[in-house]
């Protein structure tokens, strides 16, 4: 079997979408966010939208690991964060001080007022970087 290469600009798709044509710039994929998720920490964790998650896993008080179900290609990417709550401030810390962002997982970390984790109503956080 010869393997060879396909070149393309746009990528494009109208088959089970309804309306138009629906299509993507390669260059975004090449260089845009690879991995993003809204979920919600607080009671049990639960995942309203992703892209590339597989589930979150409980790391404590305001702690949770989304799961990547592509790898990245290591720890080393880009995260953006924000973390929301109804009942107390909160802001959102990427884990550098947890050390917990692998190449499959990244840490997501909300804090209150009082510097004390708390899970957050909403926590969202995005990544930029290499896939494996």
């Amino acid at each position: 079997m010869a393997n060879g290469t396909i070149a393309f600009d746009t990528l494009s798709t109208s088959g089970q979408i309804t309306g138009t044509a629906k299509s993507v710039d390669t260059d975004y994929l090449a260089s845009g966010i690879k991995v993003w998720i809204n979920y919600q920490q607080a009671a049990a964790f639960t995942i309203h939208e992703s892209l590339n998650i597989s589930s979150v896993t409980d790391g404590g008080a305001g702690l949770g690991d989304p799961v990547h179900i592509n790898n990245m290609k290591n720890g080393a990417y880009a995260v953006a964060m924000c973390a929301n709550s109804v009942n107390y401030n909160t802001s959102a810390d990427t884990g550098a001080r947890d050390g917990a962002n692998s190449s499959s997982t990244h840490r997501t970390q909300a804090i209150n007022a009082s510097d004390a984790g708390a899970d957050a109503s909403y926590m969202c956080s995005s990544l930029a970087g290499d896939l494996a």
